[in-house]
């Protein structure tokens, strides 16, 4: 079943005065930092990239099918304990890496490490919600106070399983997890990067005085549209396995930035920001960028009405609809074509849960 899209812009104020600037930030710092997190997510990328062959009769192998039940289960929990979104990629790289430290499997019929590596559902069920237990406690709760936010407890995460597993069960699996990915839980998520990476676009004081007005409201949809697509990512197995977080960042980015207008982000702001990028060691991947424009729906951009972001800069011109509505028409070099990608199920932002079903 596909889910019903949703716009991924936040609802913030209607007033562009009130958004604050991405373009304001001292280059040197982040230069600094951006250097550091890309020293980082390596110590963190995922060395078995779970198998996407097809058999016989055309189906997905189970791990790529399981994988993505399982990150769209993972979204609709924190959605309902209302946490950040981005406690799912972290969850999901912890996730993937203990699953790359499992024994071979002797049985397997396929030869690829992935599937030399397959556990049984129940430990793939009870390591994915214990992966997202573990981010929780560890990245949610110390991110500061939400007055929204419902507190998830090692309770809440058993009544998920609905008797599937115990407090004891998850606790087990958390020290294995441990041991096993040698306490390092503090992984570079795609997520931060867009944050950091923006940093790098122009001031205002670089820019054409015609386009100075939006600005603000651009970079806003900018690194809304490019947050979410790096969500996207996270269920995309043969993307958020086989790529570092920079590295889709900036595919997120890039595919971000086609949707608006040269009025709204002019070509010499973007190839000022590129050569930023550029310099940061961060490279553009066409393949990437494909898999990720064909797991955007263009549709989720003109629902949106009133004094929301998305229905301003629309209004306003900044918005390049057909530009994207023109690629869901084209196929890509690749593995997947367009219609195979769109049948990955978009993490729907819900309050309803269920249970992990693999």
């Amino acid at each position: 079943m596909m889910y019903t899209p949703i716009s991924p812009i936040s609802s913030v104020s209607s007033a562009v005065d009130s958004i604050p600037s991405l373009g304001s930030y001292d280059s040197l710092l982040v230069e600094d930092q951006l250097e550091v997190m890309l020293e980082q997510e390596a110590f963190y990328q995922v060395t078995c990239i779970p198998c996407t062959e097809q058999d016989n009769e055309g189906a997905a192998r189970p791990h790529e099918e399981w994988r993505r039940k399982i990150c769209e289960w993972s979204y609709r929990v924190v959605d309902h304990f209302r946490i950040e979104r981005e406690v799912v990629s972290v969850s999901m790289n912890l996730f993937d890496r203990y699953l790359s430290l499992q024994k071979p499997n002797c049985t397997s019929s396929c030869q690829c490490p992935s599937c030399q590596r397959a556990v049984d559902s129940r430990t793939f069920q009870l390591s994915a919600m214990t992966a997202l237990y573990m981010g929780i406690k560890i990245h949610a709760e110390s991110s500061g106070h939400d007055s929204q936010r419902k507190r998830l407890r090692l309770s809440s995460m058993v009544d998920l399983s609905r008797g599937q597993f115990s407090a004891e069960d998850i606790c087990k699996m958390e020290r294995d997890m441990l041991a096993g990915l040698s306490w390092r839980v503090n992984p570079i998520t795609p997520s931060n990067i867009v944050a950091y990476l923006l940093r790098l676009m122009p001031p205002h004081s670089q820019i054409p005085r015609q386009c100075q007005r939006n600005y603000d409201l651009s970079l806003h949809v900018l690194n809304e549209l490019a947050r979410y697509l790096s969500e996207l990512s996270v269920c995309l197995a043969n993307v958020g396995s086989a790529f570092l977080p920079s590295e889709i960042a900036y595919a997120s980015i890039l595919v971000a930035m086609e949707l608006l207008t040269p009025a709204a982000l002019p070509f010499s702001v973007r190839d000022r920001f590129s050569v930023a990028v550029a310099n940061m060691m961060v490279e553009s991947n066409m393949y990437l960028m494909n898999r990720l424009r064909a797991s955007f729906w263009p549709e989720m951009l003109i629902n949106e009405c009133g004094d929301h972001p998305m229905a301003l800069a629309r209004d306003l011109g900044l918005l390049d609809l057909d530009h994207l509505y023109r690629k869901q028409t084209q196929s890509f070099d690749g593995n997947c074509s367009i219609t195979s990608v769109m049948d990955v199920q978009h993490p729907q932002r819900s309050d309803h849960l269920s249970c992990i079903t693999p």
